[in-house]
């Protein structure tokens, strides 16, 4: 019995020792010149953008103009323009705005502006008034 457990603890000892050296040498030889930096198609991903915008879906939409606004996508702007001011959802339209902050074109900024003394929804009211606000001190 004694003998069993030995040679199952050699058994460990080897396959560590094994899995240890593996990725000691795997880690050493390779080059780090060989690490690529991920690229990103910024047109193409606009053009997803807007896909997601104007989806039904309002998971997707809400995602797509959260997205819009972290790359400052300019080319989502009437789109979310057009989501400020049409859309149903007071949280997506929220969003809409905040993405317009984040991209900061003078037309958004105005709309939101413009929502901010006008808007039909306390809601999105207060929002703007407060993204305008932020907008102003911090340009």
């Amino acid at each position: 019995m004694f003998y069993k457990e030995e040679n199952k603890m050699k058994a460990f000892f080897n396959i560590g020792l094994t899995l240890l050296l593996t990725i000691i040498l795997f880690t050493s030889s390779y080059p780090s010149s060989a690490v690529k930096s991920t690229s990103y198609n910024k047109n193409l991903i606009e053009t997803n953008l807007l896909i997601g915008i104007s989806s039904e879906n309002d998971g997707l939409k809400l995602s797509s103009i959260n997205l819009a606004g972290d790359i400052k996508s300019d080319k989502s702007v009437i789109e979310l323009l057009k989501v400020l001011n049409l859309d149903t959802n007071e949280k997506i339209r929220g969003a809409a705005a905040l993405s317009l902050v984040k991209i900061g074109d003078e037309r958004g900024i105005k709309a939101i502006e413009f929502a901010s003394r006008f808007d039909n929804s306390t809601y999105v009211k207060k929002l703007c008034k407060m993204f305008f606000s932020y907008y102003v001190k911090n340009k």
